[in-house]
């Protein structure tokens, strides 16, 4: 019995030997497949594209708190910090100290911070509007069936909201007698273009000179429209190389810096990068190195000095890049 058993084990032996020798040379004799989806080429940043430096990192839960997931920041004009979670908004200032804490009881996954003091957040398909002492004092309503809000951007005089979901730009003009108040809703959305939006990610942030810039993401492309929804200017960068942006989506998130430069977050290949109004790219902020590639697409805001702050929901904290 012994002595079949361990012949037995023989064969076994020499059966995934010579298969495993077959496997070998059926591979070795094939092709290389031109039309590999490969993207660890374009994945390496050149050390001499990278321009910032990563500085201080703020965690945004103490040691004695569970971690919830972070989804977006936005700083306001102040430089005060907003981040929503998954029950709240949490509020740090200048100095990187939390200040306070808003309930939301749901999560808010675009924020705006507006000159005026309140901070909008979004709903999937509504808008709810805070004061500075966390209480509701309205709300926008959209199409809660179609409606996937996106992002918000705060005007002096409007509201303009990202709406994936109906790719549209919607506009709300404020009743400045009345804080948090509209007087109507100005649906613009044919004054814009039109924006191919493949998935949920439709991004819209302030401009210089009562501009907004939008992001086409199908396209590759970001717009300059007046307040008035007319074109002034765009620029479009459909690459897989450093200079562009890639896959059916790109950029997924930006930020507009006080000079005006832009900044993007990419989806596919994690990198953050830093353009002129123009389109130039001026450097890369962190590559998919400094990143993380299991970090994806994260959220990003900029502050008065420059400072690019990156949102690392893996690590639950706020991450800090400045120019070297």
């Amino acid at each position: 019995m012994e002595k079949t058993f361990k012949n037995l084990l023989l064969v076994i032996c020499a059966v995934l030997t010579g298969l495993g020798l077959y496997l070998f040379k059926v591979k070795e004799s094939q092709p290389e497949n031109k039309f590999r989806y490969d993207l660890d080429e374009y994945s390496q940043v050149d050390e001499k594209q990278i321009k910032y430096r990563e500085i201080d990192g703020l965690s945004v839960y103490p040691e004695s708190k569970k971690a919830k997931e972070l989804l977006a920041i936005t700083i306001d004009e102040h430089d005060n910090i907003y981040v929503s979670e998954k029950n709240s908004i949490l509020v740090f200032d200048k100095g990187y100290r939390q200040i306070r804490s808003i309930r939301t009881n749901k999560p808010a996954h675009c924020m705006e911070a507006g000159g005026d003091g309140l901070i909008y957040a979004d709903y999937k398909a509504e808008v709810a509007v805070y004061n500075q002492a966390g209480k509701v004092i309205s709300k926008l309503k959209f199409d809660k069936d179609k409606s996937i809000i996106t992002a918000i951007c705060s005007t002096e005089d409007y509201v303009f909201v990202a709406d994936a979901g109906t790719r549209k730009l919607k506009r709300f003009l404020k009743d400045k007698g009345n804080p948090g108040k509209f007087l109507q809703n100005e649906d613009i959305a044919d004054r814009f273009s039109k924006f191919i939006i493949p998935s949920a990610y439709f991004d819209i942030k302030n401009g210089p000179n009562e501009t907004i810039w939008v992001v086409n993401p199908g396209k590759h492309t970001l717009e300059n429209y007046s307040y008035t929804g007319v074109l002034l200017t765009s620029w479009t960068r459909p690459s897989i190389k450093i200079e562009g942006f890639s896959g059916c989506c790109n950029p997924v998130h930006i930020a507009v810096g006080t000079g005006g430069n832009i900044f993007t977050s990419e989806k596919g290949i994690n990198r953050i990068k830093e353009y002129s109004p123009k389109g130039e790219l001026l450097g890369v902020v962190v590559g998919p190195q400094g990143i993380g590639y299991y970090l994806e697409h994260p959220d990003i805001a900029v502050n008065s000095s420059g400072v690019v702050f990156l949102l690392d929901n893996r690590a639950k904290k706020i991450r800090m890049f400045k120019r070297i």
